[in-house]
């Protein structure tokens, strides 16, 4: 049994609260019993697990811990007030999983393999359950790469948790804005920024093409250097007196809509069209 004091412990809850030790080391935190199963269905490379006595012991916890085991996947019982030390969610679960990141480059990400790119460039997010609401939102509707740029850790456990499982499956490729743009538009794909007051409704963009969808952080949106790089900026229609969308609901509108133009292509009349003479 571990407690708190155990080396295993201290290291989860150094990697709880430090993003570089996660980072150099390569791993992150997922919790919960559907992260698990989540984590074992996509094939996650899992390092071990943690859970209490209790659990380990419920009748609802066999089927799982015998997935554990046939997948090699080492499982410790911890006390339960050192299990409560290893976790920061308001509703604690019985269960942490020490899982593995994988790495990707933006090439990688981009994979024109993966067909008609529909991908998420989230930049300057600073709230993990936002950048995971984003990343679970962004493979609900297709997308098909999400690139990170600057802001939050995208393995922050509240970002993992807010990411349902998403993560192990829409992996994040941390990039630098430049390289992410520049990589956009050498494979030809449209830059589309979001802006309070966009140029243009969403509906008005072919979204149909391989598509970027770029979103900048909570309090300062997307730089005016980076809005001059992209090839058009859209804004959600809103009442005059509001101000701004949040950036999950800016992302779920837009994304909603290129997943609608994807099921039913949109024939938009040519602009040089005349009316019949008829």
């Amino acid at each position: 049994m571990i407690g708190r004091k155990h080396a295993l412990a201290r290291r989860v809850r150094a990697l709880r609260r430090d993003g570089e030790l996660r980072r150099r080391e390569g791993v992150f935190l997922a919790e919960g019993i559907k992260l698990a199963g989540e984590a074992l269905d996509s094939g996650a490379r899992l390092e071990r697990v943690l859970a209490t006595a209790e659990w380990i012991e419920s009748v609802e916890a066999q089927a799982l811990l015998r997935r554990f085991e046939e997948a090699g996947v080492p499982c410790d019982a911890v006390e339960d007030e050192a299990f409560a030390s290893l976790q920061d969610a308001r509703s604690p679960q019985p269960i942490t999983l020490l899982a593995q990141r994988v790495e990707i480059t933006v090439e990688q990400a981009l994979d024109p393999c993966r067909g008609p790119a529909l991908a998420v460039v989230v930049i300057g997010v600073q709230d993990p359950g936002n950048f995971g609401t984003i990343l679970r939102t962004a493979e609900a509707l297709g997308a098909t790469a999400l690139l990170a740029v600057s802001g939050v850790d995208p393995w922050h456990p509240r970002a993992v948790r807010a990411s349902a499982g998403s993560i192990f499956r829409l992996t994040p490729c941390i990039v630098d804005a430049d390289v992410a743009l520049a990589s956009l538009a050498a494979q030809a794909i449209q830059r589309v920024g979001a802006a309070p007051r966009g140029s243009v409704p969403p509906e008005a963009v072919d979204l149909v093409r391989p598509s970027a969808l770029c979103f900048g952080g909570e309090s300062t949106g997307l730089e005016v250097r980076l809005m001059c790089a992209l090839d058009v900026t859209v804004g959600v229609p809103m009442r005059a007196d509001v101000d701004s969308l949040s950036v999950g609901a800016a992302a779920a509108i837009l994304l909603y809509e290129a997943a609608r133009q994807r099921r039913a292509p949109v024939k938009r009349a040519s602009s040089d069209r005349r009316p019949s003479d008829e």
